[in-house]
């Protein structure tokens, strides 16, 4: 599971110009990034996902296309565990996971 957070935010002059020439001064972004991979996990595990968002992001082809959902849980993990992601509401920022047994 690969998870990105974008945290964007206006900079004011005075931080606009403190930011190396490399970096982006247009978006004034930040990217997060969460990367989880449970060892020697079952090879056929069930995905089921809830609570479509209307967005969806592409990844080049129309067959890698993907919409959002606020919450995935990936069934049988391990044997009789289950992993559920949740996007946390408005306000929060991050994602939350629950090992269900």
């Amino acid at each position: 599971m690969v998870y990105e957070q974008t945290k964007r935010e206006n900079l004011s002059e005075e931080e606009r110009e403190r930011i190396e020439p490399h970096e982006s001064k247009q978006n004034d972004e930040q990217h997060f990034y969460v990367k989880m991979n449970w060892l020697n996990s079952n090879t056929n595990v069930e995905v089921q996902k809830s609570e479509k968002q209307n967005h969806y992001f592409t990844f080049g082809t129309k067959e890698l296309n993907s919409y959002a959902y606020k919450k995935i849980v990936y069934s049988n993990v391990y044997n009789n565990i289950d992993i559920e992601y949740v996007i946390p509401q408005d306000k929060e920022i991050g994602i939350k996971y629950n090992v269900i047994l």
